[in-house]
């Protein structure tokens, strides 16, 4: 798989690369969501499996997690928070990546890609999807795209009264993972979370003096959470009884 342009956070969604290839991880809390209070409202339509994939991956983009959350069922409390959490740490990587192409322009799309393409890519891949149904379940596969950057994914989706709506416990792999491994990618989320909010404020502030320089300061900041995160792992477990 070729080297992602994209910020680290997205390296850990199922939409952005598949948890086979790179840890998942999820966000701190609703709290924290970078989402502007100027979202633009997205048109949501849930009537088929497709227009819902189609609506969420609009809402991501334009920041908007009212949209968003509509597409998703999020099952059981405990579901619905966690999903909660990874839709904090996608919209504030959203931010950043928006702040950057803000404060820097074009020179933002070396470092963190271009959003208006992987969404046009991702849209154009999705109308030639056929969805698998059976009774109430479906899923729709989206293929990798080397130009964007995306890796392929197979989207879950429930259908709920005259809704379609996408699984979040598949869509995040809340139920495939053993409880300890869950914990400690709660924990790496928490951390990158922070990790963004502070690149994004920097970014802002006029700190960085290219986007390249902030793209090489988020990874270096995430990858020693993620060293921070997976020592203290290590570390508790070899010392259990």
């Amino acid at each position: 798989m070729t080297t992602r342009k994209l910020f680290p956070a997205l390296l850990f969604t199922l939409l952005a690369a598949a948890p086979a290839t790179h840890p998942a991880t999820t966000p701190a809390s609703p709290a924290a969501s970078a989402v502007p209070a100027s979202a633009p409202a997205i048109a949501v339509n849930l009537s088929s499996p497709k227009a819902t994939v189609a609506t969420f991956l609009r809402s991501l983009q334009a920041g908007d997690e009212t949209a968003a959350r509509e597409a998703i069922t999020f099952g059981d409390k405990g579901d619905q928070a966690m999903a909660t959490l990874f839709l904090d740490l996608l919209f504030s990587t959203n931010a950043i990546q928006k702040a950057s192409r803000d404060r820097f322009g074009a020179g933002s799309t070396e470092a963190f890609g271009d959003p208006e393409a992987a969404l046009k890519s991702r849209l154009a891949a999705l109308d030639q999807a056929t969805p698998v149904i059976t009774n109430n379940d479906a899923a729709v596969t989206l293929p990798d795209d080397a130009a964007t950057n995306q890796p392929g994914a197979t989207i879950s989706l429930k259908k709920l009264g005259n809704d379609w709506k996408i699984d979040a416990a598949s869509l995040f792999s809340l139920n495939s993972l053993a409880p300890e491994v869950l914990a400690q990618q709660v924990e790496l989320g928490r951390q990158i979370l922070l990790v963004n909010r502070e690149v994004l404020a920097k970014i802002k502030a006029g700190d960085y003096q290219s986007a390249s320089e902030a793209h090489k300061d988020l990874w270096e900041r995430s990858f020693k959470a993620a060293q921070g995160v997976n020592g203290a792992a290590t570390q508790a477990a070899t010392t259990q009884p």
